[in-house]
C-alpha cells in the first residue's frame, strides 16, 4: 500500500504539481498591502497560490536564471540537499520532506544564501471526504539563514510547476543553445515538440516561448487529442501563435530541435527512430519510474545529464542496471567546457527536481513580495 502511495506521489509531483487550491488553512493570506504589520511583529508571511502566481507572472526570465544558479550550486557543492525522505502515516498517507540550503560563498552568485524545506503530503482518501481536499498538498517553508526563524510559508503548486519548466529551459540553454553556439539574437528557427498537455506541457510552452524568440513551431501531442486541442487554443489566446496540435507522437517529434516529455505514461511515448541527431530532450515525466517515456533504443543512443548527481543517480538507478550511462550534471557541463557533448549527439536532461530549485524559486517569490509592500 505504501509503495503504491509513493509511486502515485512521485508521479503527481513531477507532472501536475500539487492541487492545493482549496486548502483549509486558517492562516490569512497576505497581500502586498497588508504584510508590513506582520513583518514588524516577527510573524511569518503566508503566501497562497493566488499570490504566488501573481508574483511569478511575467517572471520567466528571472526564474530561469534562478534555476541556472541552482544547477551551478549543485555542481559546485554549494547546495546542501539530502535525498528526499518520506514518512509513512499508517496506511493512509505519506509525508515527503525536501530540505535545502544554498550558499554560493560569492563564487559565482551575488545573491543571498537561502534555507528552505518543501513538505508534501499525500492522502489518497482526501477527495472522498465530506469536505473534499486535494490528495496532494505541498508547502515551502523559508527560513532566515542567520537565526533559523521561519520567515515565509508558501503554497507550492505554482512554484513547483513553474520552476520545473524553468529548469528545463536552463538546462536547454546549456545542452542545446550553448552546444550549437546559438546567440540570444539568433534567427535560426527552432522547433519545439511537447509530449503532454497538462500543467507541465503548458508551463514548458510558456517558458520556452518567453526565453526563445526564434521558436517557429510549438507542437503539442497528448494521448487524448481534445486536451491537446484545448491547450493549443489556450496558448493562442495568450499570443503564442506558433502552437499547433500534433496528432501523433511521430508528428510531434520528427524534425524537432527541442523535445519535452511531460506525461505520466508508464510506457514509452518517444521512440528512437523519431529523434534527429543533435536534438535535445527534457524528460520531466514519471510513470512507474522516472524513465518510462523514452524507449530503450533511444536511451542507448543518447547522452543523459542530471540536475543533481546524487539524487539523479538514485532515482535513475534502474537505467544504470540496464547498462545505460548517466554522464554528469548539467552544472558540471557549464563549468567544464570539455564535458560539452558533440553537435550531433542527442542529449537528455533528466529532471527529478532539487531542493535548491525550490529554495531559490521561493526566495525569488518572497523578495518580489517584499518589494511590493508600501514603503511606509
Amino acid at each position: 500500500m505504501l509503495k503504491c502511495l509513493w509511486l502515485i506521489l512521485v508521479s503527481e509531483l513531477l507532472i501536475i504539481g500539487y492541487s492545493a487550491t482549496n486548502t483549509s488553512l486558517t492562516v490569512t493570506p497576505l497581500s502586498g498591502n497588508n504584510s508590513a504589520r506582520e513583518m514588524a511583529t516577527g510573524l511569518p508571511i503566508f503566501l497562497n497560490e493566488a499570490r504566488v502566481s501573481q508574483l511569478l507572472d511575467g517572471q520567466w526570465l528571472p526564474l530561469i536564471d534562478a534555476m541556472h544558479q541552482a544547477l551551478l550550486a549543485s555542481a559546485l557543492n554549494h547546495a546542501v540537499q539530502p535525498l528526499r525522505s518520506f514518512t509513512p502515516i499508517r496506511d493512509e498517507g505519506i509525508m515527503l520532506t525536501m530540505p535545502g540550503y544554498v550558499d554560493f560563498n560569492n563564487d559565482v552568485h551575488e545573491g543571498e544564501p537561502v534555507l528552505a524545506c518543501k513538505v508534501v503530503t499525500s492522502f489518497t482518501g482526501n477527495s472522498e471526504r465530506e469536505n473534499p481536499l486535494p490528495n496532494i498538498l505541498g508547502t515551502i517553508l523559508l527560513f532566515d539563514v542567520t537565526s533559523g526563524r521561519l520567515t515565509c510559508v508558501l503554497e507550492a503548486t505554482e512554484i513547483t510547476a513553474r520552476r520545473t519548466a524553468a529548469a528545463s529551459v536552463a538546462a536547454t540553454n546549456i545542452l542545446y543553445k550553448k552546444r550549437h553556439s546559438l546567440s540570444n539574437s539568433s534567427d535560426e528557427p527552432i522547433v519545439l515538440g511537447i509530449f503532454g498537455a497538462g500543467v507541465q506541457g503548458k508551463n514548458h510552452a510558456l517558458a520556452f516561448h518567453a526565453a526563445y524568440s526564434n521558436i517557429s513551431e510549438i507542437r503539442i501531442w497528448n494521448h487524448r487529442l481534445p486536451k491537446a486541442e484545448r491547450l493549443v487554443a489556450e496558448l493562442k489566446t495568450l499570443g503564442i501563435n506558433q502552437a499547433r496540435v500534433a496528432r501523433t507522437g511521430r508528428e510531434c517529434a520528427e524534425g524537432a530541435d527541442i523535445l519535452v516529455t511531460a506525461t505520466s505514461s508508464s510506457e514509452p511515448i518517444l521512440f528512437d527512430e523519431w529523434v534527429k541527431n543533435g536534438a535535445h530532450i527534457n524528460a520531466v515525466g514519471s510513470g512507474r519510474f522516472h524513465y518510462c517515456e523514452l524507449d530503450l533504443p533511444l536511451y542507448r543512443r543518447v547522452k543523459i545529464y542530471l540536475d543533481n548527481e546524487s539524487s539523479g543517480r538514485n532515482e535513475l538507478r534502474g537505467l544504470v542496471v540496464q547498462g545505460i550511462s548517466l554522464i554528469t550534471s548539467v552544472g558540471n557541463v557549464f563549468l567544464e567546457p570539455n564535458l560539452m557533448p558533440g553537435k550531433q549527439d542527442i542529449t537528455v536532461f533528466h529532471s527529478v527536481g532539487m531542493a535548491a530549485e525550490d529554495a531559490l524559486a521561493a526566495q525569488l517569490v518572497y523578495k518580489r513580495h517584499l518589494l511590493s509592500r508600501p514603503s511606509n
